[in-house]
């Protein structure tokens, strides 16, 4: 295995996930997985300092503690939003993340992002390719250009 930081999947059906976690895991990442928001806030303050950065599912199903930052933040955003709105106020930019979701048409652009400033959502489908060779080279590239992968 050639990067011993893990890249965290964040979404409640991995049955969508697993050719994109073969895809890094071939490339000698490691991988892990968790279904909830909160799951995926424990596992960060974890491993915080051991992450090239975080894919997130847009719908996430359930209530999770940091929906506070929609309140906080004055933003009406879905489940997948909050934790990577809770990534930028807590660290800082330090922990790379993107939208991943079938439904990219549902991201809604916070208001406190800041002018110019933009958050990565892509299509897990749509706009891949048509061949499994397709979607395995365009998801590493997207994977290589929004996280910090060691190559």
């Amino acid at each position: 295995m050639k990067d011993e930081k893990y890249i965290l999947f964040v979404d409640d059906r991995p049955e969508n996930l697993d050719i994109f976690m073969d895809i890094l895991t071939e490339h000698g990442h490691r991988i892990e997985w968790v279904e909830t928001i909160d799951e995926a806030v424990t596992f960060i303050k974890k491993n915080k300092d051991n992450l090239s950065g975080v894919i997130i599912d847009l719908f996430i199903k359930g209530i999770s503690k940091i929906d506070s930052y929609q309140e906080q933040y004055k933003v009406t955003i879905n489940q997948g939003q909050s934790l990577g709105l809770y990534l930028r106020k807590t660290y800082e930019g330090k922990i790379p993340y993107f939208y991943f979701s079938d439904y990219p048409g549902a991201y809604s652009r916070p208001i406190s992002l800041a002018e110019g400033e933009e958050e990565i959502v892509k299509s897990k489908f749509q706009e891949m390719g048509e061949t499994f060779e397709e979607i395995r080279d365009n998801f590493y590239e997207i994977c290589k250009k929004h996280l910090r992968l060691v190559l």
